[in-house]
């Protein structure tokens, strides 16, 4: 739970496979908030230490966006066609 809640991505879709599995609803809240704390943490520490610079390093990594788009949209695509294959088998 701990580390799917610090994973990218992963993180906003955690919930329903914790909710299906009835996992206990204290242990979900501490550690999803455990987590929650670990990436407030990170980015806050980023942005203080980046303090007006913050624009050249976001200018920097301006085709990060794009790239993991294009990750994200074969991937969906690789798995759309894997089960549709599947299905006709």
């Amino acid at each position: 739970m701990f580390f799917g809640r610090l994973t990218p991505l992963v993180r906003s879709f955690v919930s329903i496979p914790a909710g299906v599995l009835e996992y206990p609803l204290g242990r979900y809240a501490v550690l999803s908030g455990l987590a929650s704390l670990v990436w407030c943490l990170a980015f806050g520490i980023a942005g203080y230490a980046l303090g007006t610079h913050w624009d050249s390093v976001h200018s920097a990594f301006r085709y990060a966006d794009y790239a993991a788009l294009v990750v994200l949209v074969l991937l969906s695509s690789w798995l759309v066609l894997r089960v549709r294959r599947a299905a006709v088998r």
